[in-house]
């Protein structure tokens, strides 16, 4: 098995698939073993487990128009919650009315 291609360091993560494939990544590399896909589009160096890599990614995708809100929001405010809210792997995601909420596989 050869090495892993490097991602550039420009990069970031998360990424978009797109802005992967602009960096000069392959098809191949972007599906790598390495890179956790958390929503489709974006890709994560490693895994987003927190809720803070989470909200990350997914905000690479999201609409312009979405927010964070009620328990993630105030996860990421740092706000204490119950334990089984604070391990919950939702995201709360609010748009203002009337537009519809995004749908995310």
């Amino acid at each position: 098995m050869s090495a892993r291609i490097p991602l550039p360091p420009a990069l970031g993560s998360p990424f978009t698939y797109q802005e992967g494939r602009t960096a000069g990544l392959g098809e191949g590399r972007l599906r790598g073993p390495d890179l956790h896909r958390p929503y489709r589009g974006v890709r994560v160096a490693g895994r987003a487990s927190g809720v803070e890599e989470r909200a990350r990614a997914f905000q690479r995708r999201a609409p312009d128009n979405t927010y964070f809100c009620s328990v993630t929001a105030a996860l990421l405010y740092r706000v204490p919650l119950p334990l089984p809210l604070e391990q919950s792997p939702l995201l709360h995601v609010g748009v203002p009315a009337p537009v519809r909420a995004p749908r995310v596989e």
